[in-house]
């Protein structure tokens, strides 16, 4: 049996009726709470985390972090991606050498671009968004425009959140059995945040998908992606994909 400690807000806890609920929703998982110190611990025969697999906490119905107790709970676990939906908590940990590789690359020729652009904004999965839907994603890159960033600015209350929706979000597939996950969180939850590109990559199978008004396509890594939103960006998915294999210790999936 593995476990996983998750450290909730100060002075947040949970009564014995939700505790009771929050266990009955996740049957599938063993749990413990620890009020005096607003801790809960995650307890399942496997969390597969070194597949950079994904915990889904279903919360009880009259329990709602709102901004301030999200931003804690991410500060209180920084070594976890917490994502909040509206009725559960999706916690991701692990970092396969692969998709990590990747998802530097990406960052890399994103920021490379923009510095010379000077378009805009790109940021890595450390930046939280706030939706106007009441969801709180991190996407593994994403972009905002120049336009757009001074509207969302005036609006955000700190440097790790942003109230309001990037241009362009990018979602890596990092579990071999994820991808539906990711299409779904791009269909369901960032296409009707306002969002106008959406990349789904999924490096196990080398494609990619392209969302835009929630109409997607699939492309093979080596078609290169270009959009108008981004000018003279070109992004090579088989190149970066090759030289993410060259340059990790971990040639392939196991």
């Amino acid at each position: 049996m593995e476990s996983l400690k998750l450290l909730f807000p100060y002075k947040f806890h949970l009564s014995e009726q939700q505790f009771a609920e929050l266990q009955s929703k996740n049957s599938h998982l063993s749990l413990k709470h620890y009020g005096r110190n607003s801790i809960l611990v995650v307890e399942k025969e496997e969390f597969y985390f070194d597949n950079y697999g994904v915990i889904e906490l279903f919360l009880p119905d009259d329990v709602f972090f709102d901004e301030m107790q999200y931003e804690k709970l991410c500060l209180r676990n920084e070594n976890l991606k917490i994502e909040l939906f509206t009725n559960k908590i999706s916690i991701t940990m692990g970092v396969k050498e692969l998709i990590s590789a990747l998802n530097f690359l990406l960052g890399l020729v994103f920021g490379n671009w923009n510095r010379n652009k000077k378009a805009g904004k790109v940021y890595d999965a450390t930046m939280r968004y706030d939706l106007p839907t009441g969801k709180r994603l991190c996407p593994d890159v994403s972009f905002i425009s120049i336009a757009k960033l001074s509207q969302l600015v005036e609006t955000s209350r700190n440097k790790h959140f942003i109230q309001g929706s990037p241009n362009l979000v990018i979602e890596i597939v990092s579990g071999k059995n994820s991808l539906k996950n990711e299409l779904d969180k791009m269909k369901n939850d960032w296409l009707p945040a306002n969002i106008e590109i959406g990349l789904v990559i999924n490096p196990f199978k080398e494609e990619y998908y392209v969302f835009t008004n929630s109409v997607n396509e699939k492309f093979a890594f080596n078609i290169p992606f270009t959009h108008s939103l981004l000018p003279d960006f070109v992004l090579n998915l088989a190149e970066l994909w090759k030289e993410a294999q060259e340059n990790s210790p971990t040639k392939k999936f196991e």
